[in-house]
């Protein structure tokens, strides 16, 4: 049983940190001016200096234009979040599937009337993609409301990654790339584990000059004896502001080409979101996401 396609990105990795340069500086006044720029820039034009409250739920209708190959599927998407661990969505084919907790019992699929608990071996894939939904709601989260992330480090980098494609390259040299590393992002490891607690990743953001993130790449530092978690790479567009938050409502994901030498991400995007609807104060309870 095949679950939907990731909604930002993918998983399963090749490119890892050492992929980018090396910063310019680390913490130096022009990384934290850039980032200022960005905080401002999640912001809506004239909002007040109070932050607003933190996204603890969201829910989310879009269309969503997935490619395979040369095969495309248009589909529309539900998709409801709330911390700590909830997660629900409606698959292509009109069943749902959704978690309420974060052990194995509590994962599970409904096809009408039918409720499947997606426990043991048979199931490790459907649990796999639920929780790569999972992880692309905590980087929205994220990246909605950045002046509440834990920052390690701060630093510009003098261009842009080396793995993002010719077709990207001409834009993203134009933007001031800046590295971030932060415990509050998520990544799918290839074998469906996560990441663990605690683990620090590497955000490099591509900013345009009005502060705005055009590109965002979130990778997981290299682990001896693990396998390697994919990148995600974003290219945002159409901020629009949602309770207090500027956020986009068209985004563009793309995958590594495992073809191209050296491995870079695809030229075209993997899916293509386009949000139709954003409520980041849902008023969702952890019975909102059990199946029955």
């Amino acid at each position: 049983m095949a679950l939907l396609a990731p909604l930002l990105v993918a998983a399963a990795g090749l490119a890892c940190p050492q992929d980018a340069p090396a910063p310019v500086q680390a913490e130096d006044p022009q990384a934290r001016a850039a980032w200022q720029s960005f905080l401002d820039a999640t912001r809506p034009p004239g909002a007040s200096g109070t932050p607003p409250p933190p996204i603890t739920a969201f829910r989310l209708e879009a269309t969503a234009l997935t490619r395979m190959g040369a095969q495309t599927n248009e589909v529309r998407i539900d998709y409801r979040y709330l911390e700590p661990d909830c997660i629900r969505f409606l698959l292509p084919t009109s069943k749902e599937v959704g978690r309420f907790g974060a052990k194995q019992r509590d994962y599970w699929l409904r096809d009408r009337d039918e409720i499947v608990v997606l426990t043991g071996r048979d199931h490790e894939e459907d649990r796999r993609q639920i929780d790569e939904m999972f992880s692309i709601a905590k980087n929205f989260v994220a990246l909605s409301d950045p002046a509440r992330l834990t920052i390690h480090s701060l630093a510009l980098l003098p261009a842009p990654p080396a793995n993002i494609s010719s077709k990207l390259q001409s834009e993203s040299k134009k933007l001031t790339w800046l590295r971030v590393t932060s415990p509050d992002f998520a990544l799918l490891r290839s074998d469906g584990t996560r990441a663990a607690e605690g683990t620090i990743y590497v955000v490099e953001l591509a900013l345009q000059p009005s502060g705005d993130a055009r590109f965002v790449i979130v990778r997981e530092p290299p682990v001896a004896g693990q396998p390697p978690a994919e990148p995600m790479l974003i290219r945002l567009d159409k901020l629009s502001d949602r309770s207090g938050f500027r956020i986009p409502l068209q985004f563009f994901v793309y995958r590594l080409d495992r073809d191209a030498r050296p491995v870079v991400f695809s030229e075209k995007p993997g899916q293509e979101i386009y949000v139709t609807k954003a409520d980041l104060r849902a008023k969702l309870s952890v019975d909102d996401f059990r199946p029955e």
